[in-house]
């Protein structure tokens, strides 16, 4: 909440993300990175539900099929 940012995004913004994140278990209460949670996340260049997807499919079996619908999603965001 504290970066110096060129032109700041409003405050609502922010907190919406760090919700997430909270809710994802990307952080903890106090906004660090969970590990190894968290900075599994913060290395792929995904957003971040994606990425809580892509790391759980592993435990539920079916990471082959979450890489597809994820890249996928990502072609078509890029549209």
């Amino acid at each position: 909440m504290r970066f110096e940012f060129p032109s700041a995004p409003p405050a609502r913004n922010l907190i919406s993300a760090m919700e997430l994140l909270y809710a994802l278990g990307a952080i903890d209460e106090e906004g660090e990175l969970t590990r190894p949670l968290g900075e599994h996340m913060a290395e792929l260049p995904i957003h971040p539900t994606l990425s809580k997807m892509l790391l759980s499919s592993g435990q539920m079996g079916c990471s082959k099929e979450i890489v597809t619908i994820i890249a996928m999603l990502q072609v078509l965001g890029s549209r």
